[in-house]
């Protein structure tokens, strides 16, 4: 559900949005009691989709300003992305304006419900088409896990900028190295378009610390080493 602001502070001629997911091949019955699973790990993502698909078209005009909703609506992984040839310039996370702030040659990235938007301008003319590259986060699936990526193990998805449906759909950029700490923008410099500062505790600070732990031989997520396991009888129906 996109909310339109009648007065934002930007202005565009156009807009889409791409939504980036995991997706797999087998229903979660059977991913519960699989393997992966019993052993305390995620399974694994057959392929990354882009709304929903593998070929994904957007079709752009020249030498407009599109505002792109980018919505990661995955399970497990955050996804990272570049529109090849555009420059992206972040003016919205999670429903908070930004300031304006341009991403250069650097990737975005989402976690696993998060939103941003971006404004970018097209080209001057329609002789080209432009590759969306998209790819799961393999730092969260393997490099933070200390586990080595799966020989074939293709994480990336491509969507495609159509500016003329005539020509050909250009190739994924090739991207032979990233540099987790230098190819990517760090979204804790941005700064909200309001101005608004932190709000600092005064009397009291609660900490919660996130975490995993097995219970019963099931791997669940810890808020302060505890977990809630429902009632096998709801006190509400």
């Amino acid at each position: 559900m996109i909310v339109h602001d009648p007065r934002p502070p930007f202005s565009y001629d156009d807009e889409f949005t791409l939504t980036l997911s995991d997706w797999y091949h087998r229903e979660m019955p059977d991913l519960l009691s699989s393997a992966e699973v019993a052993q305390g790990a995620e399974p694994l993502p057959d392929s990354a989709l882009i709304n929903d698909s593998t070929n994904t078209k957007i079709k752009v005009l020249p030498n407009k300003t599109y505002l792109v909703h980018i919505i990661c609506i995955g399970n497990w992984p955050g996804h990272f992305w570049v529109i090849d040839g555009h420059e992206m310039t972040v003016v919205e996370v999670d429903g908070v304006y930004t300031e304006p702030y341009p991403a250069g040659d650097k990737f975005l990235r989402v976690a696993t419900g998060q939103r941003m938007s971006v404004l970018i301008k097209t080209k001057a003319d329609a002789s080209k088409n432009f590759a969306i590259w998209d790819t799961m986060d393999v730092n969260m699936m393997f490099v933070f896990e200390n586990k080595t990526i799966p020989e074939n193990y293709n994480p990336n998805a491509t969507a495609w900028l159509v500016y003329d449906e005539a020509k050909p759909l250009p190739e994924p950029p090739i991207i032979n190295h990233i540099d987790f700490q230098e190819d990517f923008v760090d979204d804790v410099t941005f700064v909200p378009a309001d101005h608004e500062p932190l709000l600092e505790p005064v009397d009291h600070q609660i900490v919660l610390e996130t975490g995993g732990a097995l219970v019963d031989g099931v791997p669940r997520f810890t808020v302060n080493n505890k977990t809630y396991i429902g009632p096998k009888v709801p006190s509400l129906y």
